[in-house]
C-alpha cells in the first residue's frame, strides 16, 4: 500500500482489513520528503530558498505551490512511485539482488489516461514486472468479478468515486474537491 500521507484514513483501514480477511501480508511504504532536488540551482528555488516539509506533499506545496490538473504525473512520482521504488529495493535486498519483482495492479484500459501511462496488461521495467489481470475488463466486468468472489469495496470509493488515497490537489475531475470535502462524516457513518 502506497501511503501518500495525505489520504483518507478509511482507505488505509480498508486495505488492512482486506489483507486480514484474505490472509495476505500487509506491507506499506509512506511517501517521504525528498529534500532539495540536486540539479536545482539557487536562482530556481522559491523565494526564501528551499523549505523542508514534514511530508512529501507538504514539501512540494511549500516549494512549488498547490498542484493543478496538469501536475498529476509529478504528484504520482512524489507520492507513490518513489514509495514503490523503495519497496522494490527492500524486497530485492531481503531476497536475492536482481531478483525479478512482480507487482499486480488493478489498472484497466478504459480508465483515465492519467494512470501512469499503462498501455498493455503486462509491462516490464528493469527487473520489475507489472501485471494488470483485469486490464481488458470494463468496469461492469470487474464489478461482476468482485461480486462473484465477494471482494469488498472501498467505502470511500462508494461515496466519492475515487480511492481517497492520493488527494494530491490536482482535481482532475470536476466536482472532486467538493466530494472530498464531504467525505469524513459520510464514510464514518457508512463504515460504522
Amino acid at each position: 500500500h502506497c501511503d501518500t500521507g495525505i489520504g483518507i484514513k478509511e482507505t488505509a483501514n480498508h486495505v488492512r482489513n482486506v489483507c486480514d480477511k484474505f490472509g495476505w501480508v500487509y506491507s506499506h511504504e509512506t511517501a517521504q520528503p525528498g529534500g532539495r532536488p540536486k540539479p536545482i540551482r539557487d536562482r530556481d528555488l522559491p523565494p526564501g530558498g528551499w523549505l523542508d516539509g514534514e511530508t512529501a506533499y507538504e514539501e512540494f506545496v511549500l516549494n512549488f505551490g498547490f498542484p493543478g490538473p496538469g501536475m498529476h504525473p509529478r504528484m504520482y512520482q512524489r507520492l507513490k512511485e518513489r514509495s514503490i521504488v523503495r519497496y522494490i529495493k527492500r524486497v530485492t535486498v531481503a531476497h536475492k539482488r536482481g531478483s525479478p519483482v512482480l507487482i499486480v495492479s488493478g489498472i484497466r484500459q478504459d480508465e483515465s489516461s492519467i494512470r501512469a501511462g499503462y498501455k498493455r496488461a503486462i509491462q516490464k521495467d528493469a527487473s520489475t514486472v507489472w501485471v494488470n489481470p483485469g486490464y481488458y475488463q470494463t468496469a461492469t466486468d470487474f464489478e461482476a468479478y468482485r461480486q462473484e468472489f465477494a471482494l469488498p469495496r472501498n467505502p470511500v470509493t462508494d461515496v466519492i468515486g475515487i480511492s481517497g488515497e492520493c488527494l494530491c490537489g490536482c482535481y482532475a475531475t470536476a466536482g472532486e474537491l467538493e466530494a472530498v470535502g464531504t467525505i469524513e462524516n459520510r464514510v464514518v457513518r457508512y463504515v460504522g
